[in-house]
C-alpha cells in the first residue's frame, strides 16, 4: 500500500509553528498532527476542484488569517 506524502510548503510550517507557539508544550505534536492534517485535506480538497497545489494553500492561508 502507497502512502500520499502531506501536502506541505513553507507557507504551511510557518503557520503552524507561529500557531503552535501559543498552545502548551504538553500538546504541541498531538495539535501539530491535528492541524496538518486539517490543512492537507483542505488543499486537497481544493486540488480534486481543480486547483493548484500552491493556489490551494495560498486560499487556506487567507482564510487562517481571518
Amino acid at each position: 500500500m502507497t502512502t500520499t506524502p502531506p501536502i506541505t510548503t513553507a507557507l504551511t510550517d510557518s503557520y503552524v509553528v507561529a500557531t503552535l507557539r501559543r498552545v502548551p508544550l504538553g500538546q504541541r505534536d498531538e495539535i501539530e498532527r491535528e492541524l496538518r492534517a486539517s490543512i492537507a485535506d483542505a488543499v486537497e480538497g481544493r486540488m480534486a476542484h481543480g486547483a493548484t497545489a500552491e493556489a490551494a494553500e495560498l486560499h487556506r492561508a487567507a482564510l487562517a488569517a481571518n
